[in-house]
């Protein structure tokens, strides 16, 4: 449980990075256009610093099954108790994720942009050359929005985009990678 609940923060991240993969397995799976009547709705909140010890049933189970993991019955951390929390309501995500598809394991890194580079392209960060918050992610990627627009979907962004790189400090362009817009979005608002 290093950094007082990273574990948690981890297992969030890692969801949300399978869901992108499931994605672009639907979307490439879906060849043309489909009738929107049949499509599916597909919202992916990417939730920076929020564990699960914080939500409530999206996954019923699984805090005491960390508790016990981290417990004196496992690695007995002497700050395991701290796991189980006070959850926050969330209503609305508890409903969807009982609606929709949950994913429980996939792999995420400790840096916001790596793992959304690694969820907008299907790439692992080290393929993406995006492994800290400072590096742009360049055109040459495939994002799954373009898959999801050639599908039929109608795309948006809200929040944070974080992919761009920085200012130039030698000169150089100013947030040289590419921009919601540019990786296939058809609104962004953040």
């Amino acid at each position: 449980m290093p950094g007082g609940g990273s574990v948690q923060r981890m297992l969030v991240i890692k969801t949300l990075a399978i869901s992108a993969a499931a994605m672009l397995g639907m979307s490439a799976a879906t060849p043309g256009r489909v009738d929107p009547a049949h499509r599916p709705n597909i919202l992916l909140i990417i939730g920076d610093d929020i564990g699960l010890d914080v939500t409530t049933d999206m996954y019923p189970g699984l805090i005491d099954s960390l508790v016990k993991q981290y417990g004196p019955s496992g690695h007995n951390h002497p700050d395991y108790l701290k796991i189980k929390g006070r959850p926050a309501s969330t209503p609305v995500l508890d409903r969807f994720a009982k609606q929709g598809m949950r994913f429980s394991n996939a792999w995420a890194h400790p840096f916001c942009s790596p793992t959304r580079a690694t969820i907008i392209t299907g790439v692992y960060a080290a393929k993406t050359k995006v492994t800290t918050y400072a590096d742009p992610l360049s055109k040459y990627h495939t994002t799954f929005v373009e898959k999801l627009k050639a599908a039929g979907y109608s795309t948006a962004l809200f929040g944070k985009w974080h992919l761009a790189g920085l200012r130039s400090r030698t000169g150089g362009p100013d947030f040289p990678g590419i921009k919601p817009k540019q990786a296939g979005f058809d609104l962004f608002r953040g």
